[in-house]
């Protein structure tokens, strides 16, 4: 429908883009924090931006944008993945220097058409830590899955391909990459299962291995602002919540249709 917005903690709403995002799914937001009018917005036709608070949207990326990330303390500085999941010629994680007006995409990372949906992130306390996870084109019976595994630690003048967590499947339903805000060298990642790293992706260990508590086929994961260990899950299973980075999980369902049927 479009991006709602709320000037008085949620108790009224305002529809903003209407005529511009309707019948299209919005993946992302993020705010200008020098320019509170300026959003940078990711949806499945490509990255709009507005700088005047939502009177108008000027597209300036074509394509699926499966993913978006503003540098944290530079809002000039912006990621964003073109991830069709059928794969496409401009499929590729992009980068912008002048907020989000223009992109280049990154040649040293897998992209193009035999490349599917794309999920990434940035360390918030080591902004030059970029971590990103490819999946393969999505041909069904045929091609599917997680692709390889990156990360760059200078701010993308280089990138590393990492050890692969597992070969799993579904990643155009299930996918999520997220980096721990205070350690650049933790990271999750997620498809059918969950899979954490604390050594900058040499090794992983599965987070939720079944049976236990927690749920296959993830697709969200958000960090405590207050200490990063405290993570909170969302999969197919609901929303699960640690407080030690995974390795035991509770379930906070009870009263909430938050579980896939």
């Amino acid at each position: 429908m479009g991006i709602y917005r709320s000037t008085d903690g949620g108790n009224t709403w305002a529809l903003f883009g209407s005529s511009v995002f309707r019948g299209l799914r919005i993946n992302e937001i993020v705010i200008d924090r020098t320019n509170r009018n300026k959003w940078v917005v990711s949806t499945d036709a490509g990255i709009y931006i507005t700088t005047n608070g939502g009177s108008t949207f000027t597209r300036t990326l074509s394509g699926v944008a499966s993913a978006l990330r503003m540098h944290p303390t530079n809002s000039n500085i912006l990621w964003a993945a073109l991830g069709n999941p059928w794969g496409a010629g401009g499929n590729g994680v992009y980068r912008s220097t002048d907020g989000g007006t223009t992109w280049t995409r990154i040649s040293a990372l897998p992209n193009g058409a035999s490349i599917g949906r794309i999920e990434l992130d940035i360390c918030r306390s080591n902004p030059n830590v970029v971590w990103v996870i490819f999946s393969r084109q999505f041909v069904p019976g045929v091609s599917d899955g997680v692709h390889s595994v990156w990360r760059t630690t200078n701010g993308g003048t280089s990138w590393t391909q990492v050890t692969t967590p597992a070969v799993e499947w579904q990643t155009w339903y299930n996918l999520v990459m997220r980096v721990d805000p205070n350690n650049p060298n933790i990271a999750y990642a997620g498809a059918i299962a969950l899979w954490r790293t604390t050594d900058g992706g040499s090794s992983w260990t599965r987070v939720n291995p079944q049976p236990t508590v927690g749920h296959v086929d993830q697709h969200a994961l958000a960090f405590d602002p207050f200490d990063s260990a405290r993570i909170y899950i969302g999969s197919d299973g609901g929303l699960f919540y640690s407080a030690n980075r995974g390795t035991t999980l509770t379930p906070l369902n009870n009263g909430r249709g938050t579980m896939e049927f």
